[in-house]
């Protein structure tokens, strides 16, 4: 996790999540940006690369799927918490497209959590135009 130098654009206290060195497939995205506006809100942002696009020009739902599955572990995973999370459950609804090269914004929120659980929903857009709405449960794990 590191910091940047626009980090306080709008006021907010901006945090990258960078996997860069990690061997992981996120390593190749360019780091996701997020703010924690309280204990059970975040905002994230990254713009998706050429790689991220289907066959029609537009977003893959695949990476989609993945990106949306990845920040579900933002309130665990960019902190430094002796736990991390495994996906339990995701569901995923497409309401409109999304494009290659355009800032993709989301919000999480932790709508419950528990000893060993946690329940999130996640929001994407592009241009003010919802294209992902996302709710998953995460089991909570003894980092290692």
């Amino acid at each position: 996790m590191s910091r940047g130098v626009d980090d306080a654009r709008d006021g907010a206290d901006w945090i990258s999540w960078d996997h860069g060195g990690t061997g992981q497939w996120p390593e190749q995205w360019p780091p996701v940006r997020l703010c924690k506006l309280d204990d059970t809100h975040i905002r994230f942002e990254i713009t998706p690369l050429a790689g991220t696009g289907n066959k029609l020009g537009g977003l893959h739902g695949g990476f989609l799927a993945t990106y949306a599955e990845h920040c579900l572990g933002l309130f665990v995973e960019p902190f430094d918490i002796p736990i991390s999370i495994v996906t339990v459950s995701l569901n995923l609804d497409y309401p409109a497209g999304g494009k290659v090269g355009v800032l993709l914004s989301g919000r999480a929120e932790l709508v419950r959590e528990t000893r060993r659980m946690q329940f999130v929903r996640i929001e994407l857009e592009q241009e003010g135009e919802v294209i992902l709405l996302a709710s998953g449960v995460l089991r909570k794990v003894p980092r290692s």
